[in-house]
């Protein structure tokens, strides 16, 4: 059995460059996970 969830958000340019501005200030994830 399968299951899926999709949501789509609609953003105004301006929050969107925002978030991207707010995302470029954090350090990268990092997987150590190998």
């Amino acid at each position: 059995m399968a299951h899926a969830w999709v949501d789509v958000t609609y953003l105004e340019q301006e929050d969107f460059d925002r978030q991207v501005a707010e995302r470029s200030g954090r350090p990268a994830a990092q997987d150590d996970n190998q």
